[in-house]
């Protein structure tokens, strides 16, 4: 998304529109608010925001505990990332799930 960040965030503030309060928008837009360098995109308190509403709607993913995991790094808070990324470790072989965990 390099030098397309107004335009990715036109996207997603769309998608926004469409289905605010679904986990999965919830989910995905705070990964790409986490992890973008792009100032447009990167916004850490909105990603925490929205990482904790996804963990509140599905607490049995692990995609959206290490979506919380990288807002909670974003926003400075390391301790209660690593906690999150553990619980994303632990429930990733529960639910199946083929997140991208860092060990």
């Amino acid at each position: 998304m390099t030098g397309r960040g107004p335009e990715a965030r036109v996207h997603l503030d769309f998608y926004a529109s469409l289905c605010p309060d679904t986990p999965s928008y919830c989910n995905n837009a705070a990964w790409f608010m986490s992890i973008s360098r792009t100032p447009e995109l990167n916004d850490g308190p909105a990603a925490l925001a929205l990482a904790l509403r996804a963990v509140e709607a599905v607490p049995e993913s692990a995609s959206y505990w290490d979506t919380l995991s990288e807002a909670l790094r974003e926003c400075g808070l390391r301790d209660a990332a690593a906690l999150a990324s553990m619980s994303a470790f632990q429930l990733a072989p529960i639910d199946g799930d083929t997140c991208d965990l860092p060990y």
